[in-house]
C-alpha cells in the first residue's frame, strides 16, 4: 500500500500514493471537446531564480492548445499549473477550464512542475538538488515561462494571464498573482490549501463527518475498526492475523513503535483517499459504508480489510507494503525513475508544507497511534537529522509569511472550495470580498469543479462552474 500524498488534484491523475496531500484521484467525464489538439514543448528555465551564480539552465515541459485563439490583440491567455506529479496530456482536451477558454478564445497552456515528469532540472533527487524544489522556486518558473511566451508570441498588455490550478496546484496559482502582479491578471484556485500546517488534525476530522454525512453506524465501525486493529497491534498473534488480512509483505514487529504506527497510518489512506477523491456524490462513496456496515463481510476488521483492498493503488502488486521500513526506503530512493514522486511530495511537506493529518487518542478516527511525532520521524528518517520538528514548524511559519496563509493579500482571484473536501479546513471557502471571491459547493469533493459532465452532476455544481465562467467574463469585461 503506497503512500498516499497530496492527492492529486492536481490534474486528476489517477493514483494514490503515501501521505494525504493536495491531489485527486482521475475520475471519469465526457468532455472531450470537439476540435480540441495540443503540442508538447520545452522551455529553458533558470535552476535558481534567485541566486543565478552558477548560471545552470534546465528545460521544463509545457504543453499549448490554440484551438480556440483568436490571435487578437486582446485575447485572453490562460495558464494551468500542473502540481505534484508528472503533468497529464487530458486537461489539453477536457475540463471545465476548457469550457472557459472557448467562450473566450483563450490561448492555454499546461505547465509541468519542477521536479516532476519530464521537468528534471537536476541529475537526481538527492538532497543537494532538493534545496531547488521549493514553492518560490516553481512561482519563479511561472513567471519566467509568462515571460518568455509573451515574447515568443508577441503578446502585449491587453492578453490578459489567468492562471489557474487545482489542489497545490491551486495554492501556486494564487501565489503566482500575489508574488506576480504585473505578469498574472488574476487566477482561478480550486480546492487550494493556502495555511500551510504542521498538525493538520482537522483533515480526519472532516474524513468522519463525511461518513457521517453517509451513516453515523459506517463512521462509528470505521473508527472502532481502527481501535480493534490498534490492539491486534500489540501482540504477535495479532500482528500475525492483521498481516494476512492485509496481505502485508512483511511481517511488522509489534514491538516496534514506528512499525505499528506505519501499518495503521498507511490503512488511514484507504479511507481519506475515497472521500477526498469522492468528487460529486451528497455522500461518501458507498464503497466504504455498503462494507463497513454489513456483517455478512465479517467482523469489523474483515471489513476493514476488504475496503483498504478495494482501494489499493498497487493493483499488481502480490502484497502490500506495510512496514516502516520499506515506507522509509521507497522515498530514500534518489532516482527520478523511481516509479513514483513520493519522495519530491515528501520533502515538500517535510520542508515546507506540513500537512500530516494525525490522529493521537482514542477518540479520534484512527485511534492513537499517528501522532505527528512519527510522521516528523519519517521526515528525518528520509531526509536527515536535521528534518526535525524545528526545520518542519519553521518551514510552515515561513510558508505562512511568505504568502499570507488565509489572509492572503491579493486581490483577483476566485477560489472554490467543496464541503466534503477535508482540504477546505485550511482553504478560502467564504469571503465577503468582491475582489477575492469565494464559491463554497455543498456536497462535492476535491477539484470536483475543474471536470465537467460528471455522472448526475449536482446543480450547485453547475451553478459553481457557471458562476466562475461570469467571474472571469467580468475580469475581462466580456459577460
Amino acid at each position: 500500500m503506497k503512500l498516499l500524498l497530496f492527492h492529486l488534484c492536481l490534474l486528476a491523475i489517477g493514483a494514490v500514493s503515501a501521505f494525504p496531500g493536495p491531489r485527486i484521484r482521475k475520475r471519469s467525464t465526457t468532455n472531450d471537446l470537439d476540435g480540441a489538439s495540443f503540442n508538447v514543448d520545452f522551455i529553458e528555465q533558470k535552476l535558481d531564480h534567485f541566486n543565478d551564480t552558477r548560471k545552470v539552465k534546465w528545460l521544463q515541459r509545457y504543453m499549448v492548445n490554440d484551438t480556440w485563439y483568436k490571435n487578437a490583440s486582446n485575447s485572453p491567455i490562460f495558464l494551468m499549473i500542473s502540481g505534484e506529479t508528472s503533468m497529464d496530456s487530458k486537461w489539453m482536451t477536457e475540463g471545465s477550464w476548457l469550457n472557459y477558454a472557448q467562450r473566450f478564445g483563450a490561448l492555454c497552456f499546461l505547465l509541468e512542475h519542477r521536479f516532476y515528469g519530464q521537468s528534471r532540472p537536476t541529475g537526481d533527487l538527492s538532497l543537494e538538488n532538493l534545496k531547488y524544489l521549493t514553492s518560490e522556486q516553481a512561482l519563479g518558473d511561472v513567471a519566467e515561462f509568462i515571460r518568455k511566451i509573451n515574447e515568443n508570441y508577441k503578446l502585449t498588455m491587453n492578453n490578459l494571464w489567468i492562471v489557474f490550478g487545482g489542489s497545490y496546484a491551486g495554492s501556486l496559482a494564487a501565489w503566482s498573482r500575489l508574488k506576480y502582479p504585473d505578469l498574472v491578471y488574476a487566477a482561478v484556485a480550486s480546492s487550494a490549501p493556502l495555511l500551510a500546517k504542521a498538525d493538520f488534525r482537522e483533515y480526519n476530522e472532516i474524513i468522519r463527518q463525511a461518513l457521517a454525512n453517509s451513516s453515523l453506524e459506517c463512521a462509528e465501525n470505521v473508527h472502532q475498526a481502527a481501535l480493534k486493529v490498534e490492539e491486534l497491534l500489540m501482540t504477535a498473534e495479532g500482528v500475525s492475523s492483521l498481516s494476512e488480512k492485509f496481505n502485508a509483505c512483511i511481517a511488522i514487529d509489534h514491538t516496534n513503535d514506528l512499525d505499528k504506527a506505519n501499518f495503521i497510518l498507511q490503512l488511514s489512506y484507504s479511507i481519506q483517499d475515497v472521500v477526498q477523491n469522492n468528487g460529486i456524490s451528497m455522500s461518501v462513496d458507498a464503497s466504504i459504508c455498503e462494507v463497513m456496515t454489513n456483517s455478512s463481510y465479517g467482523d469489523l476488521v474483515d471489513r476493514f480489510a476488504i475496503v483498504a483492498s478495494d482501494e489499493s493503488d498497487n493493483e499488481e502488486a502480490v502484497c502490500e507494503e506495510m512496514s516502516y521500513k520499506e515506507t522509509v526506503n521507497s522515498m530514500k530512493n534518489i532516482s527520478y525513475d523511481s516509479g513514483n514522486d513520493e519522495r519530491q511530495w515528501m520533502y515538500q511537506l517535510c520542508n515546507e508544507f506540513g500537512y500530516f493529518t494525525s490522529s493521537d487518542s482514542n477518540e479520534t478516527l484512527f485511534g492513537s497511534l499517528i501522532t505527528l511525532q512519527h510522521q516528523i520521524s519519517q521526515c528525518k528518517d528520509i531526509f536527515g537529522d536535521e528534518f526535525d520538528e524545528k526545520r518542519l514548524n519553521d518551514g510552515v511559519a515561513a510558508t505562512n509569511a511568505k504568502y499570507g496563509g488565509l489572509n492572503i493579500p491579493v486581490t483577483r482571484v476566485a477560489f472554490l472550495q467543496g464541503s466534503l473536501d477535508p482540504w477546505h479546513a485550511v482553504g478560502i471557502w467564504h469571503s465577503s470580498n468582491p475582489l477575492l471571491p469565494a464559491i463554497f459547493i455543498n456536497g462535492t469533493s476535491h477539484c470536483a469543479d475543474m471536470e465537467v459532465n460528471l455522472l448526475e452532476e449536482p446543480q450547485q455544481l453547475i451553478a459553481a462552474r457557471n458562476e466562475t465562467q461570469d467571474q472571469i467574463g467580468r475580469w475581462l469585461s466580456i459577460l
